[in-house]
């Protein structure tokens, strides 16, 4: 992606090029101030942004079979750590999501190979979906 620099209201901003829709040409001239450091501009801008961004992390037990599929997912998973296999062969996993319900789409999208250690809230969430799906396919 591309980004322009500029000032507004006496503030640096960041821009996406693909977000402008119409563009002018002027002749006002454009000056870039003597103390302005655009690669440094560009990490604070960057750290902050990322810094802002939503954060949902999740501790779960992966199945063997549900290890291999972790990255697959498809709800924007991001994968922070796997621990050794337990005596059955299950993996704790730590896995971070930008909001809740992308990680209860993913998890109950692994049905009985997953299982949520942490957060509770999300648990308990994902139980009660888990009894609303049994509920809507037993009352056919």
């Amino acid at each position: 992606m591309w980004y322009f620099i500029a000032s507004a209201d006496d503030e640096v901003r960041s821009y996406r090029i693909s977000r402008v829709r119409n563009a002018t040409l002027t002749e006002l001239p454009s000056t870039r101030p003597v103390e302005f450091d655009l690669a440094d501009y560009w990490q604070r801008s960057l750290s902050e942004f990322q810094s802002n961004l939503p954060h949902y992390r999740i501790v779960v037990r992966a199945a063997p079979r549900a290890i291999a599929w972790l990255r697959c997912g498809g709800y924007f998973a991001r994968v922070e750590e796997i621990g050794s296999p337990d005596a059955d062969g299950w993996r704790t996993v730590f896995l971070h999501f930008d909001v809740e319900a992308a990680a209860r789409a993913y998890v109950l999208g692994f049905g009985a190979q997953m299982e949520v250690l942490e957060p509770l809230e999300l648990r308990n969430r994902v139980l009660q979906a888990a009894k609303d799906t049994i509920a809507l396919y037993t009352q056919r």
